[in-house]
């Protein structure tokens, strides 16, 4: 299900914005493509007393075991495991810069979405194909060009904007979707130049949150 995926360049960034998004008064937490646990260690210091992560890359799997050891970390496909693996009724889930590496992000976003229980919360992230450096060459010099990490990752199965996020958000049922750009620097300046209307085309990545109806 999964595209095969180096363990260099992914496993270290920072994914704190998205306590931004959270919740507050979660007890339950499921990350999928935790990484090496950082995000997962800081929910669960922020009251998560049920921890869940699931990462493709065995050896990066190891490091969340030793960042976050009261939590379940799993290693593999997401969905090569089922509710008796991954748990139940989880307050929130997790996906951050996941889907895109998926055959069928629909299905897959199920999968996780039947592991939250009614009212709960999810929220991820996702790259912005309508960027200009991919629509730029595209559109001028007939260019579609896949690189090693980014937005053309050669990894990635699919490719996403804001309307086909939220798409993908409502198909699995989820309400209260929230989509938000991440603009910093030089995109954020031009953005307000521009009155908004060329966030698409300056915007890598979409973070996103939604909930599950109760």
């Amino acid at each position: 299900m999964s595209a095969p995926v180096s363990a260099e360049g992914y496993y270290d960034h920072d994914q704190s914005r998205l306590l931004a998004f959270v919740r507050p008064g979660f007890r339950s937490v499921l990350e999928v493509g935790c990484a090496g646990g950082a995000l997962l260690r800081r929910l669960i210091d922020d009251g998560a007393t049920v921890a869940t992560g699931v990462e493709y890359i065995p050896s990066i799997a190891e490091r969340a075991r030793a960042a976050c050891p009261e939590a379940k970390i799993l290693s593999g496909d997401i969905s090569s495991f089922g509710p008796e693996e991954l748990g139940n009724g989880y307050d929130l889930a997790i996906a951050s810069f996941v889907l895109e590496h998926v055959n069928d992000p629909w299905l897959v976003l199920k999968h996780i979405v039947d592991r939250i229980r009614p009212g709960g919360q999810f929220v991820g992230a996702l790259p912005n194909v309508q960027h200009w450096s991919v629509t730029f060459p595209l559109i001028f010099r007939g260019k579609w060009e896949y690189v090693e990490e980014g937005i053309m990752d050669r990894t990635h199965y699919r490719f996403f904007t804001r309307s086909s996020i939220d798409e993908l958000l409502r198909s699995a049922g989820l309400v209260d979707v929230r989509i938000e750009p991440v603009l910093l620097n030089k995109s954020a300046l031009a953005n307000r130049m521009t009155l908004g209307l060329a966030s698409g085309m300056l915007t890598r990545t979409y973070e996103f949150s939604a909930t599950k109806p109760g």
